[in-house]
């Protein structure tokens, strides 16, 4: 596609104008992947089917139509920035274009030629990563792999300098046109693989949806890493830590194996073994690789399909690969230099964006894996938001009698799981205002509860609570020498939080 290597102040000023356009025609709110909109009718609701027809399908339209709907100079903003091929009778879509959060995103057509350097459009991974991605306004920002531009230009509304690199040079194309587009600003574009193009700079924040399938071939740059197995998503991760600013973050997208008779756990961990980092691995999936051959290569047909099969499972099994999965990494450089990593299946819902709760489930899990009991007994924690408590009753011979009580999330990570009445109750007290050793202390005095039970137990709720996300925990602070001491001993507390109730806690 001819799209100028740089775009001129006016050639962006027309871009912004067709993107404010596409807007003013409902295509953007009608579209849009990140929220449910109401369906346009009348003369709006042609205008979008055109728009619809064009460019998410990729199919030509009757010229005249168009024109009648639209307009001759949007057609002829069309076709002198290679958006459309207009002709006497028909308009024919030369890009693909996605609105997603309020944003356009032009990629290669999806029914066009598959050559190695197509761009992609805006898919299933870039929309979980940029949902995943921690908002926080930072200094520098860096999206290795920019593709089409959707990561480096969410970036670029809270990061005052941003960075974006790509081994496709019809990517960085691509990114220049969508920035144009939406008016956005990407500080630097640069060509190369990985962190070459970054020299030694650091970052606070750097993001990338990697081309991380793992497979013998090499037929599309998005996809394709070229590496063995996962060789370029562990490359990806241990190269780009050193390059995070303190307190910085890496958040990335990736494939990693299980092979046969080894801990796929401390493989993967052996990645960023090393860095005073902790780490959160938030897997979506893990297919055998019959189901992840197949997942890939749908599409394929006949003897081509038969035949890439073949070479995928015969290096699958010389490999002795038993699994494949997909997941997101999120890697925070700790200050405290106390390095931690913790494993999780991602819930089976998230609601929206869910980067602020990154952020805090974050908080939560350097709590349970680093604190001592001193400095969780004297943290302030407080409920997740959207918290409710579900109670289920049967109905016997003897009337109605309790089933069983369940805790539920609403917001950002929807979770639900079984927890037994007392430690509800006290769950309730914890509202961010008082450490967790006086609300135990104001629980126990208000029940007139005896001091029969140690701390050991109600420690392990607390913890499996922020591991779970119903609890928050700030961000780790120093313990004065002047506050109780009671790790280690047998601390007495009045309470009714048994053993047993711990095990009835657990979220399924």
């Amino acid at each position: 596609m001819p799209f100028p290597i740089e775009l001129s102040l006016a050639t962006h000023s027309e871009l912004r104008a067709i993107g404010d356009a596409f807007g003013d025609w409902g295509f953007v709110a009608r579209f849009d992947q990140s929220r449910k909109v109401e369906r346009a009718i009348g003369v709006a609701g042609d205008r979008c089917r055109i728009l619809e027809r064009l460019f998410l399908h990729c199919q030509p339209v009757a010229a005249g139509e168009a024109e009648r709907l639209l307009g001759e100079t949007a057609l002829r903003g069309w076709r002198r920035h290679h958006l459309a091929r207009i002709a006497a009778d028909r308009v024919q879509p030369l890009v693909r274009i996605d609105p997603y959060a309020g944003r356009l995103f032009a990629s290669d057509l999806s029914n066009g030629p598959r050559q190695i350097d197509r761009v992609m459009a805006v898919s299933g991974s870039s929309i979980t990563l940029a949902e995943h991605t921690v908002r926080t306004p930072v200094d520098s920002a860096l999206d290795i792999g920019v593709g089409c531009g959707l990561q480096a230009i969410m970036l670029s509304e809270h990061s005052r300098r941003t960075t974006a690199t790509d081994r496709n040079p019809r990517a960085l194309r691509f990114t220049r046109l969508n920035a144009a587009l939406n008016g956005a600003r990407i500080d630097e574009l640069r060509e190369g693989s990985l962190l070459e193009p970054a020299q030694h700079e650091q970052y606070d924040l750097i993001v990338c949806n990697a081309p991380f399938v793992v497979s013998p071939d090499q037929s599309a740059l998005y996809r394709d890493s070229g590496e063995r197995l996962d060789t370029f998503c562990r490359r990806l991760v241990s190269e780009a830590i050193p390059r995070l600013r303190p307190g910085g973050r890496l958040q990335v997208l990736v494939n990693w194996v299980h092979i046969h008779d080894e801990d796929w756990q401390a493989r993967l961990a052996s990645w960023w073994r090393g860095g005073d980092v902790g780490a959160w691995v938030l897997r979506s999936s893990t297919r055998s690789p019959e189901d992840y051959t197949e997942f890939w290569l749908r599409g394929a047909v006949g003897e081509q399909l038969d035949a890439a099969r073949n070479r995928w499972l015969t290096f699958f099994e010389q490999e002795r690969v038993s699994a494949i999965s997909t997941g997101l990494i999120t890697v925070e450089q700790q200050e405290n230099g106390v390095p931690w990593t913790h494993f999780s299946d991602a819930p089976k819902r998230a609601c929206g964006p869910v980067g602020e709760e990154v952020a805090k489930r974050m908080n939560a899990l350097a709590a349970v894996e680093t604190w001592t009991d001193d400095e969780l007994l004297n943290a302030k924690l407080t409920t997740a938001d959207g918290l409710e408590l579900h109670e289920t009753n049967t109905l016997g011979d003897d009337g109605w009698r309790e089933a069983g009580v369940r805790l539920r999330r609403s917001e950002q990570f929807i979770s639900s799981g079984r927890i037994d009445r007392t430690t509800a109750q006290f769950l309730a007290k914890l509202r961010g205002r008082e450490t967790l050793q006086n609300s135990l202390r104001e629980f126990s005095a208000e029940r007139g509860l005896r001091a029969e039970t140690s701390l050991a137990p109600i420690l392990t709720i607390v913890r499996r609570l922020l591991v779970q996300g119903f609890l928050q925990a700030p961000a780790r602070q120093l313990i004065s020498s002047d506050r109780s001491r009671a790790s280690g001993h047998e601390t007495k507390l009045a309470s009714r939080l048994t053993v047993n109730q711990v095990a009835t806690s657990a979220v399924t």
